[in-house]
C-alpha cells in the first residue's frame, strides 16, 4: 500500500510509525512536522471519498462557549480567503461529501470530504488557511458569537447565532437531561464545563478572551491532522507544508491533558429543572431520572470495546434485563434517550434512565437498578443477552454503512485515545481487539459480570440526577440572562456604552457590506467542466417470485443480505392511516404465541442484524396523479443466519401478538414520549410538514405519520388508555389482516447473486403462509386516487411549544420532477439558501440555519429557520430573496457554481442498503433514469435567465403560500401582530 517507512523524511515531516490494518484494507501512517510538531495520521486505502481533518484539543475552562463560537469564527474569513463566510462559499462550487465542524467537551474538530481530488485540495486549502490563520474579526463575533442590540428603554438585549442555539438547546428537556448526566460527574476537570456554553454565561465572553483562546490552542504543536482515502501521503504533506505549516518557526506548549476524575468515596445526587411542557398547566411528562456512573478509560479499542458489548447486553433491546427493568417496574412511562455509554470523554460514562418519573421515585429507581445489577453480577448475564450483543456489535462493524464518509467513522475513533497522547491505531481497530476480548472471554467466563461488579456495582463514583419540569423555567432563564447583562452594564462607564453603540453601529456596516469580486474570487472552485454530465445508475433487476414483484440488486455487501418487503397500504381509512405508524411498531416489537416480547426482542439481537419498518407516501413521478402509499419492512441478516432470521421477521409479521394490551400501552407511551422529545430539535422540519401538509394529500400523511398531527394523535390515546387501548388492539388485528396479502406486496433482495435463490425459496414460503387471495381483503381493482392537490385552509398557522427560540417554514406550489423548471427552482432554492437568505436569516437575523428546498414529486418548496431569535422578520426574508433573484441577482458565475454543488450531490457514495432501497423506491414510484437524465441536462443547460423564471414563477405564489411558527404561545401573540391574526385561530398547542 505504500512505501514509506518509519525514519524517512519528506516535505518537512518524519514518519514515525508505519501500520497495516487489514480489517479496513489499509495502512495507518504517521508522521511528525519536524518545525512545529504537527501530528499527522494518514489512513491510506483506496477509497476515493478521501477526508482530512483539523482536530485540536480545547478544554473548556468556563461556560462561555468560546470553544463554540471560535469553532463558528474561525470559518468565517482568513488571510488568503478575507470575505465573510469561505465556509459558506466552499457550499457553492464544491462537490464535497462531507463539510462540517463540530465543538466537543474537549476538543475542537474541522473535518471535510470529497470524491474528487481537486476538489478535496481546495477545501484543504480554506480549511488549513480558517484554522491557521482566521481574522477573527470583531464583527464576526459578535455576529456568530454575542452582541447587545441596543432597546428603546436603554437596555440591552443579547443575541448571536451560538447564543441563539444555546438557547434552544436549553429549552429541550432530553437536552438538559443528557447534558447534566454527564458534567456533574466531573466536578474537578474541564468536563464540568458545557463547551457548547450556558445562555447566562455566554454574554460574558470578551472579544479580547476569544481571541486569546485561538492563539492558545490553535497552534500546529496542538493539532492533530487526521487523512483518509486514495490520495498519496507525499501528495497531501507537500500541499500542507506549502499551504499552511511552512509559516510557523517553531513550536508552541500543546495543551494541557484533561487530569483523570479523581474516584468519589460515596455516591452522589443533583437535580435541575426543564421546561414544562404547558405553562400553567400540569406536566404530564413528568420528570427524568437517571444513574450515571464514571467508568474506565476511553483510550484504548480494548476497553472500549467491552462495554459497548456491556451496554448492548444490558439495554440494547427490549429483551435486555436493564431496559426490561425499567420498562415493566411503573417507576416511569419508558427508557430515557440518556441511557447508553458515552465514550467522547476521557472516562467512559455508562447511564440509564426512566422519563415521564416524579421525584418521590428516585429511591425507588436507584434501588431498582442496584438490585438488578448486582442480581447480573451474582447470577450473572443471560447468555443470550450477551451472545446477542456481541453479534450485534460484530454485525455494525462488518456492515458497510451508508450516511457519513467511513473516514469520518474512523478519525473519531483515532481521536478517543490519539488526543490523549495515545496512538491512533490504539482506537481504530475493532477485529484485533474482538479477537483478544474472545480470548478473556475463554479464560474469564465471567468477565463481563467482573465489569458490572468492579463499575457498576463497587464503583461509588455514580450520580443520582433528577430533571423536573417546572413552571416558568424558560423565563427564569430569560431573567438570569437579562440580570448577567443588566450587570455587565451597570459597570460600564459613559465612555464605554458609547464605544459599544460605536461597535453596534461598524457592526451593522459590516452586515450591510458586500465583498468584493476580487475577494470571492480568491476562493477555490471546480469547473463546469469537472461535472459528470451522465447520471449515476443503479442496476436493478426486476423479477418475480409466486407471482409477485421481486427486484434483485447484486451487490458486494460483505455477507450482509437485506430483504424489504413493501405493503401498499394506499386504500387504508383516514382512521386506520392514523394507526399505521402504532401498528408498525408494534409489529417488530411484540411477543409471538409461546414468547414473550422480550424473549423476542433477544432472538432478534442473535440472530439478525435489525428488523426496521417505515411508512412512505408518494406522487409517482409519470404524470398519473397517483398516489402510492407503503409500509415498508427492512430484513438485515448474516448469510449463516438467514433460515432462522427470515422465521423470526416472517413470525412477527404473521403472528406478533399486537392485541397484548399491556404491551399496547407500554409501547403508546414510549411512541408519545419519543415523538415530544423530537420535537423541538426539529422544529423547523414540524413546521415545515404542517404548512406542506395544506396543499397536498401525500404530504398531509406525512403530518399524520411523522408531523404535529401524529403527537396531537398520540397524546389523545395516551390521556385515557384505559378507554381507548381495547379499540387501538382490534384496529391492529383488523388492519393486520387487511394488509398482508399476496396482491400488495413487493419484494427487493439485495446481496451478491449467489444467494438469491435462498432467499426467493424463503420468499415463496412467505407468500404460501398468506391468506388465500380469494379470502383475503385486497385493493379494489379500480381504485385510483387522484385530486392529490389541496386548497391551504389558512395562510398563517403556529404550533406553540414553550421554547425560547422560534422555528419558522413557509410552503408553496413549485414545479413537477420532470418539468424543466423544476430543475430551475432546485438551482435557486439552493442558491437562495446559501447567498441572500443566509446573510439575513442567520448573518443579520441570529438564526441558527436556514434551508430551501424543492419537492419534485409534489410539486412544493418550502423554506423553513431553526432556533431562530427573529421569526417575524425572517418569514419576510424569502420574499425579499425571490424579489432579488427576479431583478438579476444572481450571475453566471454564481449559476455555474450552484449547478457544481447541486450535481455534485449526486456523487456522494452510497452503500449496498442506500443503493438497493433507492433504486427499489424509484422503481415503485416510477421515477425512471430518463427522467433523472433529463433534469441533469436541464440543470447543466441552465441559463441566468431561466433562473429569474424560476424566481418570477415561484413569487406568484407567495400570496397563496402557508407559513407556520413554533415557538411560545405568549409571544406567538406578537407574530400574529406583525404578521396575521390567522396565527391565533390556527394554533396547535403542541403537548411537550
Amino acid at each position: 500500500m505504500t512505501k514509506l517507512k518509519s525514519g524517512d523524511r519528506l516535505h518537512g515531516f518524519t514518519v514515525t510509525a508505519v501500520n497495516e490494518i487489514p480489517e479496513y484494507k489499509g495502512c495507518g501512517i504517521r508522521l511528525r512536522h519536524d518545525v512545529t510538531g504537527a501530528d499527522v495520521y494518514h489512513f491510506h486505502n483506496d477509497d476515493k471519498e478521501n477526508l482530512f481533518s483539523f482536530a485540536f484539543k480545547t478544554p473548556a475552562s468556563d461556560n462561555t462557549g468560546v470553544s463554540h463560537i471560535l469553532e463558528h469564527c474561525v470559518l468565517a474569513g482568513s488571510e488568503k480567503y478575507p470575505i465573510k463566510d469561505p465556509f459558506l462559499s466552499m457550499m457553492n462550487g464544491s462537490m464535497n461529501t462531507f463539510l462540517n465542524a463540530m465543538t466537543y467537551p474537549d476538543k475542537t474538530v474541522f473535518p471535510a470530504a470529497s470524491t474528487v481530488a481537486k476538489d478535496y485540495f481546495n477545501l484543504m486549502s480554506v480549511y488549513a488557511d480558517a484554522v491557521f490563520f482566521p481574522l477573527l474579526r470583531e464583527e464576526m463575533f459578535m455576529q456568530e458569537g454575542i452582541r447587545f442590540e441596543p432597546q428603546a428603554d436603554g437596555s440591552a438585549h443579547p443575541s448571536g447565532v451560538v447564543f441563539n442555539e444555546m438557547k434552544g438547546a436549553y429549552s429541550n428537556h432530553d437536552s438538559i437531561a443528557a447534558e447534566y448526566s454527564y458534567r456533574y460527574l466531573f466536578p474537578d476537570n474541564p468536563y464540568k464545563w458545557d463547551s457548547g456554553g450556558e445562555p447566562a454565561s455566554i454574554p460574558g465572553l470578551s472579544y479580547e478572551s476569544f481571541k486569546a483562546w485561538h492563539s492558545r490552542f490553535y497552534h500546529p504543536s496542538n493539532c492533530r491532522i487526521f487523512l483518509y482515502g486514495d490520495i498519496e501521503t507525499e501528495q497531501q504533506l507537500n500541499f500542507l507544508q506549502e499551504n499552511a505549516l511552512s509559516r510557523f518557526d517553531g513550536t508552541a506548549e500543546p495543551a494541557e491533558d484533561i487530569d483523570i476524575q479523581q474516584l468519589w468515596t460515596k455516591p452522589r445526587q443533583a437535580g435541575v429543572t426543564s421546561p414544562l411542557a404547558s405553562e400553567g398547566g400540569e406536566d404530564e411528562a413528568g420528570a427524568t431520572l437517571t444513574l450515571n456512573w464514571k467508568c474506565n478509560s476511553s483510550e484504548n479499542s480494548l476497553n472500549i470495546l467491552a462495554f459497548e458489548i456491556l451496554t448492548e447486553a444490558l439495554m440494547g433491546n427490549m429483551g435486555a434485563p436493564l431496559y426490561k427493568a425499567v420498562v415493566e417496574s411503573e417507576i416511569g412511562e419508558d427508557l430515557s434517550p440518556v441511557s447508553g455509554l458515552d465514550t467522547d470523554l476521557r472516562e467512559m460514562v455508562f447511564s440509564i434512565g426512566v422519563r415521564g418519573s416524579s421525584l418521590d421515585k428516585v429511591e425507588d429507581f436507584e434501588n431498582l437498578i442496584s438490585a438488578e445489577l448486582e442480581k447480573l453480577a451474582d447470577d450473572g448475564i443471560p447468555e443470550m443477552s450477551l451472545t446477542g450483543a456481541m453479534h450485534r456489535v460484530e454485525f455494525r462493524n462488518k456492515e458497510i454503512r451508508g450516511g457519513a464518509p467511513f473516514g469520518l467513522k474512523l478519525m473519531g475513533r483515532s481521536l478517543k485515545g490519539w488526543l490523549h497522547g495515545g496512538s491512533p491505531e490504539d482506537t481504530i481497530s475493532f477485529q484485533e481487539p474482538m479477537e483478544q476480548l474472545r480470548r478473556q472471554l475463554d479464560e474469564n467466563p465471567r468477565m463481563f459480570e467482573d465489569l458490572i461488579s468492579k463499575w457498576l456495582v463497587e464503583n461509588k463514583h455514580r450520580l443520582m440526577l433528577s430533571i423536573e419540569p417546572e413552571a416558568g423555567h424558560n423565563d427564569k432563564m430569560d431573567q438570569t440572562v437579562a440580570d448577567a447583562v443588566a450587570s455587565m452594564r451597570g459597570e460600564m462607564s459613559e465612555s464605554d456604552l458609547k464605544a459599544e453603540q460605536g461597535r453596534m453601529d461598524g457592526f451593522r456596516a459590516f452586515q450591510e457590506a458586500s465583498d468584493s469580486e476580487e475577494e470571492l474570487a480568491k476562493i477555490p472552485s471546480l469547473d463546469i467542466e469537472d461535472v459528470p454530465d451522465k447520471i449515476r445508475v443503479i442496476n436493478t433487476v426486476l423479477d418475480e417470485v409466486g407471482g409477485v414483484p421481486l427486484y434483485k440488486h447484486d451487490l458486494f455487501t460483505n455477507g450482509i443480505i437485506y430483504i424489504d418487503f413493501a405493503i401498499d397500504i394506499r386504500d387504508i381509512s383516514d382512521d386506520e392511516g392514523m394507526l399505521l405508524p402504532f401498528l408498525s411498531r408494534m409489529l417488530c416489537s411484540s411477543g409471538l404465541p409461546g414468547r414473550s416480547y422480550d424473549q423476542v426482542a433477544l432472538e432478534l439481537a442473535l440472530k439478525t442484524g435489525g428488523l426496521y419498518t417505515f411508512l412512505e407516501s408518494s406522487r409517482t413521478a409519470d404524470g398519473q396523479e397517483e398516489r402510492k402509499d407503503y409500509l415498508f419492512f427492512r430484513l438485515k441478516t448474516l448469510e449463516k443466519d438467514l433460515d432462522e432470521a427470515f422465521k423470526l421477521a416472517s413470525e412477527l409479521m404473521l403472528e406478533s401478538e399486537i392485541g397484548d394490551a399491556a404491551r399496547v400501552r407500554d409501547l403508546l407511551f414510549e411512541m408519545r414520549n419519543d415523538f415530544k422529545s423530537s420535537i423541538v430539535p426539529a422544529g423547523h422540519s414540524f413546521c415545515a410538514v404542517r404548512a406542506s401538509a395544506e396543499f397536498d394529500r401525500v404530504l398531509e400523511r406525512e403530518d399524520e405519520w411523522r408531523g404535529s398531527r401524529q403527537l396531537l394523535y398520540l397524546n389523545d390515546l395516551t390521556s385515557n388508555p384505559d378507554d381507548s387501548i381495547p379499540g387501538i388492539c382490534s384496529s391492529l388485528e383488523r388492519m393486520r389482516r387487511k394488509l398482508f396479502t399476496r396482491s400488495r406486496l413487493s419484494f427487493n433482495v439485495t446481496s451478491e447473486s449467489a444467494y438469491f435463490d435462498a432467499v426467493s425459496v424463503k420468499l415463496k414460503d412467505f407468500l404460501n403462509r398468506l391468506p388465500s387471495e380469494d379470502s383475503a381483503e385486497g385493493i379494489p381493482s379500480d381504485l385510483h386516487i387522484v385530486d392529490l392537490k389541496k386548497t391551504p385552509s389558512f395562510n398563517y398557522g403556529a404550533l406553540s411549544v414553550p421554547t425560547t427560540v422560534f422555528f419558522t417554514a413557509r410552503a408553496l406550489p413549485a414545479a413537477l420532477i420532470g418539468e424543466p423548471a423544476h430543475a430551475h427552482q432546485s438551482l435557486l432554492a439552493h442558491m437562495m439558501k446559501t447567498n441572500d437568505l443566509w446573510e439575513e436569516v442567520r448573518m443579520k437575523n441570529g438564526a441558527y440555519g436556514v434551508y430551501a428546498s424543492v419537492n419534485g414529486t409534489e410539486g412544493l418548496m418550502t423554506v423553513s429557520t431553526y432556533r431562530d431569535p427573529n421569526p417575524g422578520d425572517n418569514l419576510n426574508a424569502f420574499e425579499s430573496a425571490l424579489d432579488a433573484a427576479v431583478k438579476g441577482r444572481y450571475s453566471e458565475t454564481d449559476l455555474k457554481k450552484a449547478i457544481i454543488t447541486v450535481v455534485g450531490r449526486d456523487l456522494k457514495p452510497l452503500s449496498p442498503a442506500e443503493q438497493s432501497l433507492i433504486g427499489f423506491r424509484r422503481d415503485l414510484y416510477r421515477i425512471s433514469d430518463e427522467m433523472r437524465q433529463q433534469k441533469r441536462e436541464a440543470m447543466l443547460n441552465t441559463s441566468v435567465n431561466d433562473i429569474k423564471a424560476a424566481a418570477e414563477s415561484l413569487k406568484s405564489g407567495i400570496a397563496g403560500s402557508v407559513a407556520v411558527v413554533m415557538g411560545p404561545e405568549e409571544l406567538l401573540n406578537e407574530i400574529a401582530e406583525q404578521h396575521s391574526s390567522e396565527i391565533r385561530d390556527n394554533t396547535l398547542v403542541l403537548p411537550l
